[in-house]
């Protein structure tokens, strides 16, 4: 067993340490990966998958010819090449990987994007959203001026709708149904005269509410303003959840400390950055509570941070993220402290009201790029790992996976997505994952270096046509089960078990001379219940928790050099 220490402040709450375990090989590409495809240019292209539908036919979006070494143009999908330069697709592909059509949307002499879609109620017509610098083409539609704009794509691929829904220097970044409605967010650069649907913002993120057609229902700001290097706060995903909206976004708040306002809710922010979740009401678009996560003084801003939330059906939002560097926040009594030079995946939840119920860290330079929630609770995601990094008991070797964990982190199974071929550490980056009743589809990017480079990606050999290429795949709904040898496990003895909560505790050989060693206690969600210094009155101290209500709970005993695990059942 392998220790890290990382430092959670608050009430009651002291050490936090890391553990994970020894890996093993998993099991072999093939018998899980259905079929895989990839496409893109000389350039960088990224895509995501924005709906899959009952038939199983794919529907992804994206860029493509991307700014980036050299100059790029086009991109090159099945037998067809779209034509341009910092321009956005939608691309269908069947239930078996062929590819079947695309759409092509350039602006011709400036840049376009494609930043969102969906695919409506009657699952007949794809909804798309993005910005645009000039007069641009969506397949054969032509879209004018410029700025924020909507479109509707027919499962044909054809446009048979698009407009400009805001003025010049806007553009959607997020979008999502809400009651048949359609929700979207965005940012505007620097400038006067700005408006979404009519209604006039100021700088900075805004949100809005459109009808199905187009016609707007409400928008406003969400947080205003810039920082010395970008915008201060930009929303990447929108999740409908009951009657609230919740926006996730990165965030940043430069040169110096500053609040993030929106409505009457107000954070005091520190100068740095990270991440920001804000709920909001879906009539009016009122805020209710904004949450910074994965805040530090050495975060950064980046627009790439989008598929790494879900919510479940009572409302519960589940987030992961990678962080590093010195104090990095997840709530006001929430923080970690990652060793100089590595990363720290991390598992949280918040609840309805925004209170942080699960916090869940993994072992170091493990990464995750993207969640998604199954119909049956659990959790899906695309984790990267270094240097025999792990994800609980999940075996791995270095490269991306596709893992399968319950609500407490708890690794139930994986399967490699892309193992790392040496001297490149990257084989590739997870960006979206739909799970449906049929299978797992997800998607991915080559690794950003070298230029066409060869990786194996679920199951095949892939060699992108120049930087990073789109790379997608169908995924069997049973993955590998993940195994944790006896050997490599710290056991902690607990009796009487089961118990009314009161309890006695066997502290191992290993730890009865030491002085400082921290006793945690989850329930069965993941969330703390119990977290304080153990005063040793001799090898089996006894305690007496009554107020647990009856459920399985974990047991952490530990301090910085070693850490043991038991479980019981409160009766």
């Amino acid at each position: 067993m392998i220790t890290l220490p990382c430092l959670f402040k608050g009430s009651k709450h002291a050490l936090l340490f890391v553990g994970f375990s020894a890996l093993q090989a998993s099991s072999s590409f093939g018998q899980f990966w259905q079929w895989s495809t990839h496409f893109g240019g000389g350039g960088h292209d990224f895509g995501y998958i924005g709906a899959v539908d009952q038939a199983g036919n794919v529907y992804s979006y994206g860029q493509y010819a991307g700014s980036g070494p050299g100059q790029a143009y086009d991109m090159i999908i099945g037998e067809d090449t779209l034509h341009g330069s910092e321009a956005g697709f939608v691309a269908k592909h069947d239930a078996e990987g062929d590819y079947v059509w695309s759409v092509n949307c350039v602006a011709p002499t400036g840049t376009m994007s494609v930043s969102a879609m969906t695919l409506d109620t009657a699952n007949d017509v794809l909804i798309i959203a993005g910005g645009h610098s000039r007069t641009s083409m969506i397949g054969n539609f032509q879209l004018p001026d410029s700025g924020a704009y909507l479109a509707w794509i027919s499962v044909n691929g054809v446009c048979l709708n698009a407009q400009n829904i805001g003025s010049p220097r806007t553009g959607v970044s997020a979008l999502a149904l809400h009651d048949e409605d359609i929700c979207i967010a965005g940012v505007t650069s620097d400038g006067q005269s700005l408006q979404i649907g009519g209604q006039s913002i100021q700088p900075g993120s805004f949100i809005a509410r459109f009808h199905t057609d187009g016609t707007p229902v409400w928008a406003k700001n969400m947080i205003l303003g810039f920082s010395s290097q970008n915008v201060r706060y930009f929303p990447s995903k929108i999740l409908s959840s009951g009657s609230d909206l919740l926006v996730f976004g990165t965030a940043m708040q430069q040169p110096e400390a500053g609040t993030f306002d929106m409505d009457t809710v107000h954070v005091n922010v520190n100068a740095g950055g990270g991440c920001a979740l804000i709920s909001m009401d879906s009539e009016t678009g009122s805020a209710q509570w904004i949450r910074l996560l994965g805040y530090g003084p050495t975060g950064g801003w980046s627009p790439t941070i989008k598929n790494v939330i879900d919510v479940d059906d009572h409302g519960n939002a589940y987030v992961t993220l990678t962080v590093s560097g010195d104090s990095v926040h997840f709530a006001p009594d929430t923080v970690v402290h990652v060793p100089s030079g590595h990363s720290l995946p991390c598992l949280v939840k918040y609840t309805p009201a925004g209170e942080l119920s699960t916090f869940r860290t993994f072992g170091l330079d493990a990464g995750f790029s993207a969640l998604s929630k199954e119909e049956s609770g659990t959790l899906l995601m695309m984790a990267s790992f270094l240097d025999s990094s792990s994800v609980d008991v999940c075996s791995s070797q270095d490269g991306t996976w596709l893992v399968r964990l319950d609500t407490s982190g708890n690794c139930l199974g994986s399967v490699p997505v892309a193992l790392n071929t040496p001297p490149w550490q990257d084989d590739a980056s997870g960006l979206s994952i739909n799970p449906t009743p049929d299978g797992i589809y997800l998607s991915a990017a080559t690794p950003y270096s070298p230029q066409f480079s060869t990786i194996t990606f679920a199951g095949e050999s892939v060699t992108s046509h120049g930087w990073e290429d789109v790379l997608l795949a169908k995924c069997a709904l049973s993955l590998g089960v993940g195994t944790k040898s006896m050997e490599d496990t710290e056991q902690l003895l607990i009796y009487a078990n089961p118990n009314n909560g009161s309890f006695r505790i066997q502290v191992p050989d290993a730890l009865v001379h030491e002085r400082q060693l921290l006793l945690s206690i989850h329930d069965g969600s993941g969330r703390m219940v119990y977290q304080a210094p153990l005063k040793m009155t001799g090898a089996e101290p006894e305690l007496d928790l009554h107020n647990l209500t009856p459920g399985i709970y974990e047991v952490t005993l530990g301090n910085a050099k070693r850490v043991y695990h038991g479980s019981m059942v409160v009766e």
